[in-house]
């Protein structure tokens, strides 16, 4: 049915998609208070012991179908994480958020190396229940080395079943709420398994037409991008965790989170990736997409059938976060190589506004790809301890460390490649900088040669008025000066000043090398090139050397 314009909700400005400043304190679950800044944030002895202790692990009911123990998450499996922790970091929001459904899309790596799709499931108010008795519950089918949930407007029901099932430190879904980058390993039972967490901030390019509304942003019209200079300088600040506009190709800079927590079992691994409803961020449905496009690459396939390490799914999954990299500092390129001839062309101090923003903007993502970095090494480093199972041999378990050490070597390479990328463009934006001012001194000390010339004319006047002192007949008739005196005087003077001037400057009349008598006695060699220039022929009238 035709919906109007007037209700239709418009899409949201640059200003609206920028994404908090991470608060890092409250990323990992070795901070002892989540959370909790000041001891205002704390809750009494008496108001914490009323609350539900601690449970880790499994509920341990015969009967646990029936169970609400996942209503009362994350309290119910973490006693610390009491009412202002859990209102504070955003849980509490996205838990009492019930109403809308979500989309679990589902890929199950076989032991085989196969990538099948498990379609996805629609998880409602209604059927949330059955949700959690048919799918979450039952023990999975024999043969799934790995299930990876990819999580569609994650509602508070799904939340709290997902952590409850799969004992989930809460600090996965506060730093994805809150874009707060991360990397841990918890909850490490030897020769069961562990649970691992990344949380990762990265930069995609999304097209701008498609991302913005005409209303909002006048930044890519034409009209708008002749004022960009004055719009820029009326900035009151340079926001890196704001999106980044490249006017040229019509893209958008984006930053985009990738969090993804991975519990690692020898009876089955499960992969859950948290994503958020932001317009122009990755989506579940795209990173299920790339998951499976991993499982049609017969390199993949050939190190999932190789190896008994679940991390290599994990390891997958990273690279769509490497492309997104790669892409989105392509564009970048292109748009600086676009600004770079504007500046040097048009000799524009306001672009330069600009190239400060990009120089910003490529300093935070400094830290980013340092981020990146530490996430692939934390995975290279971090031992699986479901390797250590009984029934796995010392030479898979040396084949399989080899194996991740290779691939996350290849991945730290072309993380490099992203620093080197970056610096390089840092260095050309600085280049640019120095080139424009350098260029601007130029301009000014041309100008104020032109005004020490005009001086230069006025100074023997000046010279001979303060000889005389202004002491003249005309003004003064006690002395004997006149006014032809000083006429006298200082024309001579501003002739010879003249002179010299011109000769200093006979590079316009005369060759460099000439000697300086010759420089001296310019008019001459200036009547000899005026005859010579009127007595040539028309077709010979370009001359050696310009007037």
């Amino acid at each position: 049915m035709y919906q109007s314009s007037v209700h239709r909700r418009p899409k949201p400005s640059l200003a609206d998609r920028r994404i908090p400043k991470p608060s890092y304190r409250h990323a990992a679950p070795a901070g002892p208070w989540p959370y909790i800044d000041s001891l205002a944030d704390q809750e009494s002895e008496e108001v914490i012991d009323a609350k539900i202790l601690a449970v880790i692990g499994s509920c341990g009911h015969k009967n646990c179908q029936d169970c609400p123990k996942w209503t009362a998450y994350p309290q119910s499996l973490f006693g610390n994480w009491t009412i202002k922790p859990v209102r504070k970091c955003g849980i509490e929001r996205a838990v009492k958020d019930r109403e809308h459904s979500s989309t679990i899309y589902t890929v199950d790596v076989l032991e085989n190396g196969v990538f099948g799709d498990s379609g996805e499931a629609r998880v409602t108010t209604g059927n949330k229940k059955d949700y959690w008795r048919n799918t979450l519950l039952p023990d999975r089918e024999s043969g799934i080395r790995v299930r990876a949930l990819f999580v569609h407007k994650m509602s508070g029901p799904v939340l709290q079943m997902l952590g409850t099932r799969f004992n989930i430190e809460p600090f996965f879904f506060s730093s994805s709420i809150n874009w707060i980058p991360s990397r841990y390993q918890e909850n490490a039972i030897p020769k069961i398994g562990d649970h691992i967490t990344v949380t990762l901030t990265f930069v995609r390019s999304i097209d701008q037409a498609a991302a913005l509304d005409p209303c909002h942003e006048s930044i890519a019209s034409e009209s708008g991008k002749s004022r960009i200079g004055s719009s820029l300088m009326s900035m009151e600040h340079i926001d890196t965790h704001a999106p980044l506009s490249l006017r040229s190709a019509n893209k958008i800079l984006l930053l985009d989170l990738l969090a993804i927590h991975m519990v690692r079992d020898v009876k089955g691994s499960t992969i859950i990736s948290y994503h958020h409803s932001i317009d122009g961020s990755t989506t579940a449905e795209d990173l299920f997409t790339r998951l499976k496009l991993v499982g049609r690459s017969v390199y993949w396939q050939k190190v999932v059938r190789k190896s008994q390490d679940s991390t290599f799914v994990f390891l997958a999954i990273l690279w769509s976060a490497l492309y997104a990299w790669d892409e989105a500092l392509e564009v970048l390129y292109d748009h600086f190589c676009w600004l770079e001839s504007r500046v040097i062309g048009t000799n524009d101090v306001a672009l330069t506004y600009e190239l400060h923003v990009i120089r910003a903007h490529l300093l935070h993502y400094t830290a980013l790809l340092s981020d990146f970095k530490k996430s692939v090494i934390f995975i290279r480093d971090t031992h699986n301890p479901a390797m250590d199972e009984d029934s796995i041999t010392d030479e898979q378990r040396r084949l399989d460390k080899k194996l991740l050490t290779e691939e996350c070597g290849h991945l730290l390479t072309e993380i490099e490649r992203l620093q080197m990328n970056r610096q390089m463009q840092d260095d050309r934006v600085q280049n640019v900088k120095h080139l424009v001012y350098a260029m601007v001194n130029i301009e000014d000390s041309k100008a104020m040669k032109r005004l020490s010339y005009i001086t230069m004319i006025f100074l023997p006047g000046s010279f001979m008025a303060g000889v005389f002192g202004m002491n003249v007949i005309e003004l003064n008739s006690g002395t004997y000066g006149t006014i032809v005196h000083y006429v006298a005087a200082a024309l001579p003077l501003t002739f010879v000043t003249i002179w010299i001037i011109v000769a200093f400057q006979s590079r316009f009349v005369l060759r460099d090398n000439e000697a300086m008598w010759k420089k001296l006695l310019w008019p001459i060699a200036l009547i000899h090139r005026l005859i010579s220039q009127t007595r040539r022929r028309p077709e010979d009238s370009t001359s050696y050397l310009p007037l």
